[in-house]
């Protein structure tokens, strides 16, 4: 599969007709997606936590080190050259950095959590489990990085040259939330409110990696302050 994917990536590179190109990043972007969601074969994700509890009031928690989830950052780069640079086009179509946008940031950042807690999804529970460092290397190196360069470096990215800088906001923070539709519907909604996060501050600094560590904060957070991944159902 990892061959396949690299012939596609090869050729896209080689090929100078616009509609195969594009046809081929539409495949590749597929493939992406698929990757992702774990249904492409050939890959054996090896597990590094079983059914870990940070308390009694969370539910358990499992993680695996996802290889085919990191063979995305390499398909995207492929794609995508620059994805780490700092986005001109990006910077200079939106939202720049003033008072107004840092007053959002903090009201986008500031809304996570209490929403989160509104719904029944959290609670306070501070305090870091004994894996937390497994967590934080799986999560910034692995998830965030992902994550963030597909929603906001590819697929925001892409959107904005198209529609805009607001519609690309939207669309890959409804994406985003769309994606965690796993969790239901009430943590798409505060995935979908954090992703618009992560969206603001790409399109307002036109870099990538400070989306990707402000995904990586907010992560952190949860484990650190509240249940992770959720609040446990309580017994009557």
């Amino acid at each position: 599969m990892i061959g396949i994917l690299g012939l596609l990536l090869y050729v896209h590179t080689r090929v100078q007709k616009p509609s195969l190109k594009s046809f081929l990043a539409g495949l590749l972007l597929l493939a992406c997606v698929l990757l992702a969601a774990h249904l492409l074969p050939g890959f054996n994700n090896p597990q590094w936590l079983k059914e870990e509890f940070k308390s009694d009031s969370s539910l358990a928690f499992s993680m695996y080190l996802n290889f085919d989830k990191a063979l995305i950052l390499f398909i995207l780069a492929g794609l995508y050259p620059f994805l780490f640079d700092k986005q001109v086009s990006v910077s200079n179509e939106t939202l720049g950095i003033s008072p107004r946008s840092k007053l959002i940031l903090i009201l986008l950042f500031g809304s996570i959590f209490p929403l989160a807690m509104t719904l029944e999804l959290i609670e306070l529970e501070m305090g870091l489990p004994s894996w937390w460092w497994l967590f934080a290397l799986n999560n910034l190196l692995i998830t965030c990085t992902v994550e963030e360069a597909f929603f906001r470096g590819a697929l925001q990215g892409q959107v904005l040259n198209r529609f805009g800088a607001v519609s690309a906001l939207l669309i890959s923070s409804v994406l985003f939330g769309a994606a965690h539709f796993a969790g239901g519907l009430e943590y798409v909604l505060v995935a979908t409110i954090a992703g618009c996060g992560y969206g603001y501050v790409y399109a307002s600094t036109g870099r990538l990696s400070l989306a990707v560590l402000s995904h990586f904060a907010v992560n952190f957070i949860h484990l650190a302050f509240f249940t992770y991944p959720k609040l446990a159902p309580i017994d009557l």
